[in-house]
């Protein structure tokens, strides 16, 4: 019984608190990254929108 390492309980813890099924997880997070993408490229193409109808309205 000497030759045995020491458990350590914080490991062993945070082991069996781990999600059973990672892929719900997974796909939330995978999932987040489109929306934000897809925020910025309509907030991207309304400003793109209103620069070009600034300079017709400039050009008039």
């Amino acid at each position: 019984m000497a030759d045995e390492e020491p458990v350590d309980p914080k490991q062993y813890l945070e082991d069996t608190c781990k999600p059973k099924c990672i892929r719900p997880l997974r796909a939330y997070q995978e999932a987040l990254l489109p929306e934000e993408v897809a925020l910025l490229l309509s907030r991207a193409v309304f400003v793109l929108v209103g620069v070009v109808w600034a300079l017709h309205t400039l050009q008039k």
